[in-house]
């Protein structure tokens, strides 16, 4: 069964996943999202099944670190044979981009700033804010 090109419900961490964690500045996001989908926009930016994520962790100038992905939902297909991680939706629509689906995981997310994830066709954009030395999380 195919995944349809459409941009599914977001889901959100659970802030006590990553308590204690830092204060997430606003902008200090935002421009770890600009980076991030500019950095995948010179690399081609197409994911494909099977295809490595493409993640990033940004440290802002406080010393809070941000983790930015992009992967391919595993065992995912949809009727293309890749999705662009800029515009996932295209051709079929310009809309959602990849800073609005990262910019969103923070802001629609109720959780203190760290984040969470939404599918859009097969493709999942990840941002987990606030991540603390020493600490795994799954990302």
């Amino acid at each position: 069964m195919f995944t349809p090109l459409e941009e599914r419900t977001r889901i959100c961490n659970i802030e006590a996943d990553y308590t204690p964690h830092d204060a997430i500045d606003s902008q200090k996001q935002e421009k770890g999202v600009s980076a991030f989908c500019g950095f995948l926009r010179g690399k081609g930016g197409y994911l494909e099944p099977r295809g490595m994520s493409q993640r990033v962790e940004f440290q802002d100038e406080k010393g809070v670190r941000h983790h930015y992905k992009v992967e391919w939902a595993a065992g995912c297909q949809t009727d293309v044979k890749s999705q662009s991680i800029r515009r996932p939706l295209r051709p079929i629509s310009a809309s959602p981009i990849c800073d609005d689906l990262m910019r969103d995981n923070y802001l629609k997310c109720n959780n203190g700033g760290v984040g969470g994830k939404v599918q859009v066709g097969c493709l999942v954009y990840t941002y987990n804010g606030g991540i603390r030395a020493g600490k795994y999380y799954e990302w």
